[in-house]
């Protein structure tokens, strides 16, 4: 059963995506062969597309995009994007380095791919010959044959890390959290609603916590329970802990890089928040769970705990790590900048502060006089 059913929605769109070049036909009359590539949702009207030599339709799929459309050396990467510049449609040239860029990340871990036929089938197999995915079209009196390829994303967030290492802390994510909804909103829970499954874990958790004196039950009733001294001191070091990666830390979520200038929060810069905690030998993960746990960004999970044991929510959060730019990606004496003028930013806004707090403390004195 085919996963994409993407077409051209009327007359108009048609003519569009004609004026764009598409489909491109030789003046020949040898039959042409078109591969087309989309990215997830994405419109027919905004995909990549090129002619192929008919002799690669006997290629393997995989040996087709490895040959022609994902370019291992700069080299290849300038003639092709020669050769779609003689295309009508200009956004062709750009789309390549996007899909140079998922293929990146492809290698480095952080994303997954999957192939689907637009209006055919679903998880093919890139070994696979091309001409038995292969459309026939007639167009201007010409028949041309099509590979409409459709690229299905998704990302990995926790591609750093093992699987062991991840499971263990989601594990921990999971104690915290259910600690703090304890806390804040003096938390009844109500395990009926959790799947079979995902009850056994909360058990668990709940088990754990108790036996390290985190909590305790009121009355015996295991849904009814409440914050011990022990399990407040640590929620206490939490919140510290994330208001020091908040006030570390967040200045590196909007870096804009202008030649040698760095500015700060424009709303259209990079999120460099993940490659300056690596670099200051901080967990990543750890680092922005807690601040959003500080900030009530995951209350929401408390009304639905079937969410707490998905890794969605978890995929959701950590997402942004798979396309914030790595340290290795940037220039080193950039980054340096970058760390430097950041932290001087954080310096400046602890003074304002400070001087804020003083200010305040002064005009309470004198109101008292």
């Amino acid at each position: 059963m085919s996963q994409y059913h993407k077409i051209l929605n009327d007359d108009f769109e048609r003519a569009f995506y004609a004026s764009l070049g598409f489909p491109p036909l030789s003046d020949d009359f040898k039959t042409g062969l078109i591969i087309r590539i989309t990215i997830d949702d994405m419109n027919l009207l905004d995909g990549f597309y090129m002619e192929l030599p008919i002799e690669a339709e006997f290629l393997s799929i995989e040996q087709v995009l490895n040959k022609y459309v994902i370019c291992q050396t700069p080299e290849q990467m300038l003639e092709l994007k020669i050769k779609l510049s003689e295309y009508d449609n200009p956004d062709l040239v750009d789309f390549l380095d996007i899909l140079t860029n998922i293929y990146a990340k492809r290698d480095s871990g952080s994303l997954t791919i999957r192939y689907h036929i637009n209006n055919g089938e679903s998880n093919i197999q890139l070994i696979e010959p091309l001409y038995l995915y292969e459309q026939v079209y007639a167009e201007e009196n010409k028949i041309y044959k099509l590979l409409d390829l459709v690229i299905e994303t998704q990302y990995n967030p926790f591609y750093m890390i093992t699987e062991k290492v991840k499971k263990s802390l989601l594990n921990e994510f999971r104690q915290i959290f259910i600690l703090y909804a304890i806390d804040r909103y003096n938390h009844i829970f109500n395990t009926d609603l959790l799947k079979p499954k995902n009850k056994r874990k909360f058990n668990r958790i709940i088990a754990k916590l108790l036996s390290e004196n985190l909590i305790q039950k009121s009355n015996d009733d295991q849904q009814n329970l409440s914050i011990s001294y022990k399990g407040n001191e640590l929620l206490e070091q939490i919140v510290n802990e994330a208001e020091y990666y908040i006030e570390n830390y967040d200045i590196f979520g909007d870096v804009y890089v202008k030649g040698t200038n760095i500015l700060f929060n424009t709303g259209y810069g990079n999120n460099f928040i993940p490659a300056v905690l690596l670099h200051d030998g901080i967990n990543p993960y750890r680092a922005i769970f807690l601040s959003a746990l500080y900030l009530g960004n995951l209350d929401e999970i408390v009304f639905d705990l079937n969410k707490l044991f998905s890794d969605d929510v978890f995929n959701s959060l950590f997402e942004f790590i798979c396309y914030s730019p790595k340290e290795e990606e940037i220039d080193s004496d950039i980054f340096s900048k970058i760390l430097i003028n950041g932290k001087e930013k954080v310096y400046e806004n602890y003074l304002l502060a400070e001087k804020a707090k003083f200010i305040d403390r002064i005009n309470r004195q004198i109101n008292q006089i």
